[in-house]
């Protein structure tokens, strides 16, 4: 695809789905290095300055969800970017890289040289010291810095003065790195998210609880939790279905075939918490990050339907969806999201400590059931 048509794509109305839109553009046609270019402002473009730096942005925007579209092939650009990282003056332009840095550090798919490291270290520093950065630059450029700092020794040195300097008023995004910083346990999820291409629905919890309370390596593995009681009392009208009475623990095997035949897809809203208490209680759940929502719709294209278990997690999708509009316990509201319109049910959550009874919450589920699959 030629430059002009790229950038006069990227020049239309900034509607919803734009991102997944232009991120798919640039898988398709391999426009990997021009977004790049065209975000660091490489290429003079003759247009008005309000222009080029839109096209900057909008650049760096599609990029991002390019990247997040298909990883792998990134992987050839890697070295591109780290080269253009420095260059960006827009600040726009710098969450989008940051996001991209960070995440391919965490996932050990970029093992920087030291003369890189330690530039991607000089840049975030930069970043994260400037007043006029936006927060979630702050955020990002100093979690690059911790993922750094034992690679550059300078980079370990300042991190108590970047400390220090996030200490001021901190939003919630950056107390959480602020206390990750300061030695409390972070937990990654320990489970995959549970998908397949023919899922049409997808139920979400927030975190599972500590293993050693485990019955199964699969969601909800609780014995203390209902949610499989639930399910055997809706479909089979029997509340121990999925229990294994001989070994008191829940049948994994079972479970996972009759979500397949019934397109049930799982996952948790979190992929990494700090657990403030040894419990299972949401409560006491710090959501340090979230699930990258768009990712995992785009591996289940089929799917319309989102299913919240709880509270915690209501409140974790309702910040991915950045949306005003919240549905009642039992209830739902139809929202537009990567590209698709879904409709969001929040549900009443399947732990003992929610005041309502197991038959009552059976029900509650069991008409949301009947709103979103064939007929029970």
């Amino acid at each position: 695809m030629p430059q002009d048509h790229f950038v006069q794509l990227l020049l239309t109305d900034f509607t919803t789905g734009y991102g997944s839109r232009l991120g798919k553009v640039v898988v398709a046609c391999n426009l990997y290095s021009m977004a790049i270019d065209l975000a660091t402002e490489k290429e003079y473009l003759t247009l008005p300055t309000s222009d080029r730096h839109k096209v900057a942005f909008r650049a760096a925007y599609a990029l991002e969800h390019a990247f997040f579209i298909d990883m792998e092939r990134f992987s050839p650009y890697m070295h591109l970017l780290i080269d253009a990282f420095p260059k960006a003056k827009n600040r726009s332009v710098h969450r989008h890289f940051c996001k991209i840095i960070s995440t391919l550090l965490c996932t050990k798919r970029l093992e920087p040289t030291l003369e890189q490291a330690s530039m991607l270290a000089e840049t975030v520093a930069l970043w994260l010291s400037d007043p006029k950065s936006k927060v979630a630059v702050k955020v990002l450029s100093f979690d690059i810095l911790c993922l750094l700092a034992p690679r550059v020794q300078w980079a370990a040195e300042i991190l108590p003065d970047a400390i220090g300097l996030l200490s001021n008023n901190p939003t919630p995004g950056i107390q959480v790195r602020l206390n990750r910083s300061q030695g409390q346990t972070i937990e990654n999820h320990p489970l995959p998210p549970f998908l397949f291409p023919e899922a049409t629905l997808l139920m979400m919890g927030s975190f599972p609880p500590a293993q050693k309370r485990w019955s199964m390596d699969f969601y909800y593995p609780n014995l203390q939790n209902d949610m499989w009681r639930i399910f055997g009392l809706i479909f089979f009208e029997d509340a121990t279905h999925f229990l294994e009475l001989s070994t008191k623990k829940f049948c994994r095997e079972k479970i996972v075939n009759f979500l397949i035949q019934q397109k049930i897809a799982l996952c948790d809203t979190a992929t990494q918490v700090i657990r403030q208490k040894e419990n299972a209680s949401d409560k006491f759940l710090e959501i340090v990050q979230h699930i990258d929502l768009k990712q995992f719709l785009h591996k289940i294209p089929l799917c319309n339907t989102l299913v919240t278990t709880g509270e915690k997690a209501s409140q974790t999708v309702q910040s991915i969806l950045s949306t005003s509009a919240v549905p009642p316990v039992g209830g739902f509201v139809e929202v537009s999201y990567a590209g698709r319109l879904l409709k969001w049910f929040r549900m009443p959550s399947s732990s003992r400590a929610y005041p309502l009874s197991l038959s009552k919450k059976a029900e509650a589920y069991k008409q949301m059931f009947l709103l979103t699959l064939h007929p029970i």
